[in-house]
């Protein structure tokens, strides 16, 4: 009996050896798996990217849209500036600024006035800031809403197409 008992502790402690290495194995396949299948997804991002971009270093013009505004004051001094998206960060330099004024205010481009179109793309955006950012309907801010809808006449507006 007594080496019954011995037999049975030898077997079971090498079933158990046996059962806890293939445990092992088995998560160490499962996180190469894993490893292996994040390395393909970040390749295959990789790739994507690569194929969707120009590898190109070519100097080209690049369009923006800008704001130029003179105002006639008193003593007919004209003020001149320009407003530009935040985005474009060559507009923080004051030197770019006032030669981008000076091209605008030279007068050898074309100004005509806004195309329908335009108008009306310019009003739809310009009536959703208005109502986004007054929206409450108190009589005040219902006259300056009405105040600058007037002041904001596209009709006198001009632009450079192109």
């Amino acid at each position: 009996m007594v080496n019954t008992v011995a037999i049975f502790g030898a077997e079971s402690s090498d079933l158990q050896s046996k059962i806890s290495s293939s445990i092992a194995k088995k998560r160490a396949l499962d996180t190469l798996n894993k490893a292996k299948l994040f390395l393909w997804q970040q390749k295959y991002l990789s790739t994507t990217i690569q194929q969707s971009m120009l590898n190109e270093s070519v100097t080209h013009t690049m369009y923006s849209p800008v704001c130029y505004l003179e105002v006639n004051n008193a003593g007919n001094r004209v003020d001149k500036t320009v407003f530009s998206s935040n985005y474009l960060q060559v507009m923080g330099n004051g030197n770019k600024k006032n030669e981008l004024v000076e091209n605008f205010s030279s007068g050898s481009h074309k100004w005509q006035k806004l195309s329908r179109e335009d108008q009306k793309k310019i009003r739809l955006y310009l009536d959703n800031e208005i109502h986004s950012r007054m929206s409450a309907n108190d009589s005040h801010s219902v006259r300056v809403r009405e105040m600058i809808q007037k002041i904001a006449n596209l009709d006198a507006i001009l632009g450079i197409n192109g």
